[in-house]
């Protein structure tokens, strides 16, 4: 299992749930979309957070992490 996608997929899906829960909200509807987006988020980060060998990268390391990552996974 590649742990490293499954953080930029969880970093991927939380701005998606913030647009859908802002959505919801200026629609008046229940933000179902949006809690099961973000709780995929949440365990997604989560578990890569406890799975990964030396945990999560730093904030400064995100976008090196990024490419490499995807570099990685595109060959």
């Amino acid at each position: 299992m590649d742990y490293d996608a499954l953080l930029l997929l969880g970093l991927a899906l939380g701005p998606l749930a913030l647009v859908s829960f802002v959505a919801a909200w200026a629609d008046r509807r229940r933000p179902w979309t949006a809690a099961g987006l973000a709780a995929a988020s949440t365990a997604l980060v989560v578990t890569a957070a406890l799975m990964r060998e030396g945990g999560l990268p730093g904030i400064a390391a995100l976008p090196e992490f990024a490419l490499e990552t995807v570099a990685r996974l595109w060959r």
